[in-house]
């Protein structure tokens, strides 16, 4: 099986994705959504994760950082 585990999953880049595609390949308990996404990706990616009870964090208001280690 190629499926993997992650902890969460960042997704940014202001594009349309299928989250019950990438859940079949790689599993993740939470999902952190870029807020340079436009509202309208950020609302699509919101609905899906509510359909795969995934909790869903929007970086929209409250910015993060990320930090490579």
């Amino acid at each position: 099986s190629n499926n993997t585990q992650q902890d969460w999953l960042m997704l940014s880049g202001d594009y349309k994705y299928n989250l019950s595609e990438i859940k079949n390949y790689n599993a993740f308990d939470c999902l952190f959504i870029d807020g340079k996404n436009r509202d309208f990706v950020i609302k699509d990616l919101e609905l899906q994760s509510a359909r795969l009870n995934i909790k869903p964090y929007t970086l929209k208001k409250t910015s993060a950082k990320e930090i490579k280690l």
